[in-house]
């Protein structure tokens, strides 16, 4: 996988995480474990700036159920998504994670 695409879909995902569905759960599975893995990896990379990345995954999913999301992060097909993006991630260059860590945290909106 090209790593533009890489980046254009974890951006992506940020953007229409509230939008997505699945068929038992209001959202999609996959863009859960994109903005999950993306947020905790941005966190490990900019450990001053994790409270502020947590505040920004917990903006975007405020409208949905904890249970909900409880129940979405101990499927299979979660923790295979996320995995994925993580060794996804860990191939990137620091120019690539750099924007990607300022579009999914504290920098996003600034």
């Amino acid at each position: 996988m090209k790593k533009s695409l890489v980046v254009g879909v974890l951006v992506a995902a940020g953007i229409v995480a509230g939008r997505c569905y699945a068929a038992d759960l209001p959202f999609n599975v996959q863009v859960l474990a994109q903005i999950d893995e993306t947020i905790s990896f941005c966190s490990d990379l900019k450990p001053d700036h994790a409270a502020e990345f947590k505040k920004a995954s917990v903006a975007l999913f405020k409208n949905l159920s904890a249970t909900d999301l409880e129940e979405a992060r101990k499927s299979d097909s979660y923790k295979e998504a996320r995995e994925s993006v993580k060794e996804s991630l860990t191939k990137l260059e620091n120019k690539d994670v750099e924007t990607i860590c300022a579009s999914a945290g504290p920098t996003a909106s600034k």
